[in-house]
């Protein structure tokens, strides 16, 4: 039974005491407040699991768990303090506060066991307060700090101290209201020379890319997995462009029939956008961006490397997964003027299904035909395997993009300090539920 009335009283006398600093006297009325409330660890739902808004109830448990924590992170007991921000975010996953002092705790963790994996997850936990409170100075400066620590444990002596090796962390306020959703991952090797874009299929988010992301581990490079802009009926996820009709049909793709065309070309503005502000604002080069793309994101990633970036400059690379351009912006391209010939150096690797049952093969092939055909010296590779319409799911198609990038990024030379395309990233050794593991 929930006694609200005693637990209001139990929490404001512990948040006097906590401003007293008397920790150990407001952890127990901490506790009595969280006993009138009904709680016990885990009582919520995960945080993963949990859809819907937090209940007012348990709002007030993670904000009374949080002030606890806070109490513990004063008493240098870190264990403690991690553990119960996780309880709190559990059951409000939008707490500030309890990822805030979890990071804290876990960097605490690191600095007295020289581990790395807390300081990840600190990492982690500044970069997801700091979403929900991108003003928040106080975030940002810790997550700054965080990142110095990690290059600190990973000197790298032979580069000058004035050479500028993490990018700064994108803001979400710099980019369009529409394309806030969305992760940062700062290189594994805390050289930030190069960034790849994700860009996620139809219905689904940015988060499984960002979890890719993690798992490739590509040297010397950042990544940045969006969401995209348009939230699709009835709670199906998000997508880049319109995909259904009024009657909540899918759009047969048609000469005739524009709305498709016009949505994506609203999307590549935003994303036009995103490109300009990362070079402008974050020191990006254009030609060390790479785009990786799976189904509706691959056609994404294609119309913006190919319309989204001003002349002269262009994109280092395109990775396409089961996708292809527009079918109606092909029927256009039907004798149109080269785009960009002579100017236009992005390489492009698009892989398909020989299975796929949601793409015809005709797509791919039209776009990998248009690109050799009107884009002056570019690279572009057009494998098949056999899988239906799905992300990557084998070995052998993993070792096909690793190779790209192995090939297509920027590498700084440590020795020499000036920067070299070729890199050697780590062999793929399988791929299991999606997830990589690389050879050691």
């Amino acid at each position: 039974m929930v006694d609200k009335t005693s637990a209001e009283i139990f929490k404001a006398e512990g948040n006097a005491f906590f401003r007293d600093k008397h920790y150990e006297s407001a952890i127990e009325k901490y506790d009595q407040c969280l006993t009138a409330l009904g709680h016990t660890a885990g009582s919520c739902a995960p945080v993963e699991e949990a859809v819907a808004p937090p209940s007012d109830v348990c709002q007030l448990v993670a904000t009374v768990l949080a002030n606890k924590a806070a109490c513990l992170l004063s008493l240098k007991r870190y264990d403690e303090c991690i553990e119960t921000c996780t309880d709190a975010i559990s059951n409000d996953r939008n707490n500030t506060k309890a990822l805030f002092r979890r990071a804290m705790a876990l960097l605490e963790v690191s600095a007295s066991q020289r581990d790395t994996e807390p300081l990840e997850k600190a990492v982690s936990d500044l970069f997801a307060a700091l979403k929900l409170c991108p003003g928040d100075s106080t975030i940002r400066t810790e997550l700054e700090k965080a990142h110095k620590l990690m290059a600190k444990r990973k000197p790298l002596t032979s580069i000058s101290k004035k050479q500028d090796i993490r990018k700064a962390i994108p803001e979400a306020s710099d980019f369009p209201s529409c394309l806030r959703d969305f992760a940062y991952r700062a290189s594994p090797d805390c050289i930030d020379e190069n960034l790849v874009i994700f860009f996620h299929g139809l219905g689904d988010s940015h988060q499984p890319f960002d979890k890719l992301a993690g798992s490739m581990r590509l040297s010397q490079t950042a990544c940045l997995s969006l969401s995209g802009p348009l939230l699709m009926p009835l709670d199906l996820g998000r997508c880049w462009f319109r995909t259904l009709n009024d009657q909540l049909e899918h759009i047969v793709p048609s000469s005739s029939d524009r709305s498709r065309i016009d949505s994506l070309r609203d999307t590549r503005a935003h994303l036009s956008q995103v490109l300009l502000v990362l070079h402008e604002k974050y020191g990006w080069a254009f030609r060390k961006i790479f785009l990786f793309g799976f189904s509706q994101g691959a056609t994404v990633a294609l119309d913006l490397a190919l319309h989204g970036v001003p002349e002269p400059h262009y994109l280092g690379g395109v990775v396409s997964i089961s996708g292809g351009l527009l079918e109606e912006i092909l029927f256009e391209m039907v004798g149109a003027e080269p785009i960009g010939k002579g100017v236009n150096r992005t390489s492009f690797v698009l892989t398909y299904g020989s299975m796929d049952d949601l793409l015809v093969r005709a797509v791919p092939e039209k776009t990998v035909a248009y690109l050799r055909t009107n884009l002056a010296d570019v690279d572009v590779t057009f494998k098949t395997f056999p899988k239906r319409h799905e992300m990557i799911n084998s070995e052998a198609e993993m070792r096909e993009v690793m190779s790209f990038f192995a090939s297509k990024l920027f590498m700084r030379n440590l020795s020499k300090q000036a920067p070299e395309t070729g890199s050697d990233l780590a062999e793929v050794e399988s791929i299991r539920d999606g997830v990589i593991t690389l050879k050691t």
